[in-house]
């Protein structure tokens, strides 16, 4: 029906609203075209470090589209890619607010997998990468709670400290949220799985305070 070009390969999937698609691209940008004939109506690239890339799919989160930015930056001391999640307007790509992961010196802690939204307490899931350069931050393989209508960072929750690309422990899983019953009680919660130990996490939806963790798959070192 219509095809468009865009400036890099597109591994992630596509949203899709009445009016628009919405995806990215491995060069970076984030892209919006008219759904009935593919016109391109706008395109943003929200970290412009010539190594960001776009593998994480957009999601609409309460009419806001919020994708996770990563890169291709291989790490080093001389690395400067900082990792983000960015809230962008379906109809305009207009920035609403991108929250850095890393503030200060340090690099990495890219977001690869899909954010994930919980629209009963307006808060987006997202799970990071690792550092790719000194000082290991404690927003690096972690889960990172964000308010969704500003991008504030509610809390975070590191699981594999101190990796500044030689353990390279990305959680590359989507949060995913659901309710579990403890104690007479129901409690909110989200889990996701880390490539590199094979562990799979649940934590406190509200708090992230650790809930309990299984060793889902082998140990998968070198991956």
């Amino acid at each position: 029906l219509w095809e468009t070009k865009v400036n890099g390969p597109i591994t992630d999937s596509a949203l899709v609203t009445d009016q628009m698609v919405i995806f990215g691209d491995q060069a970076g940008f984030i892209y919006g075209l008219k759904r009935n004939k593919g016109k391109l109506v706008w395109s943003n690239q929200p970290n412009s470090d010539a190594s960001s890339a776009i593998f994480s799919s957009p999601i609409l989160a309460n009419g806001q589209v919020i994708v996770g930015i990563s890169s291709f930056e291989t790490p080093s001391k001389l690395s400067t890619f900082r990792g983000s999640v960015v809230s962008l307007d379906p109809n305009t790509g207009r920035k609403n607010w991108q929250t850095y992961l890393i503030e200060g010196s340090g690099s990495g802690a890219g977001v690869w997998s899909t954010p994930t939204y919980d629209a009963t307490s307006d808060t987006v899931y997202v799970t990071t990468a690792n550092n790719h350069s000194p000082p290991a931050t404690d927003t690096s393989d972690a889960f990172v709670a964000l308010r969704g209508k500003d991008g504030k960072i509610v809390w975070k929750n590191q699981r594999v400290p101190n990796d500044i690309g030689d353990i390279k422990a990305d959680i590359g899983d989507s949060p995913q949220v659901y309710t579990i019953f403890s104690g007479g009680e129901t409690r909110r919660v989200i889990g996701a799985g880390e490539k590199q130990t094979g562990e799979y996490w649940v934590l406190d939806a509200a708090t992230g305070d650790l809930v309990g963790s299984i060793q889902a798959v082998p140990s998968c070192e070198g991956s």
